[in-house]
């Protein structure tokens, strides 16, 4: 197990209590945006990663072909998870869009009532 970080990593002020969290990395909200900001290989990770979330849904709902089910498009950024039932809006309110909607899928074993399909 790794050891705790006692430091903030962007301004370096010594944590004082570690018993709540000891996964904090910051002192505050404003350091971790600035380290953020500054670390521009974090930007760059970030981004990577998530697009490897989205091909990964893509792959999951599409059963490996990465293309729309109705027309074969397979561009992934047209592509996009579309809800079988009609109810895209009531689970948008529930889970979230985008990335965060990505990561739930995932963390739900990817749900059975969608599919792949494109914008066009």
């Amino acid at each position: 197990m790794t050891e705790p970080i006692k430091n903030c990593l962007y301004c370096g002020t010594e944590f004082e209590d570690r018993t709540t969290n000891d996964k904090k990395k910051y002192c505050s909200t404003k350091c971790k945006d600035k380290y953020y900001y500054w670390n521009k290989g974090m930007k760059e990770k970030k981004k990577n990663r998530l697009q490897e979330l989205k091909k990964d849904i893509i792959m999951k709902y599409s059963d490996g072909k990465m293309e729309c089910e109705c027309c074969g498009n397979k561009n992934i950024e047209f592509l996009t998870i579309d809800h079988i039932d009609e109810n895209g809006a009531k689970e948008r309110r529930k889970h979230g869009t985008g990335h965060n909607y990505y990561r739930w899928l995932k963390k739900n074993d990817y749900p059975t009532d969608l599919n792949l399909r494109c914008y066009a």
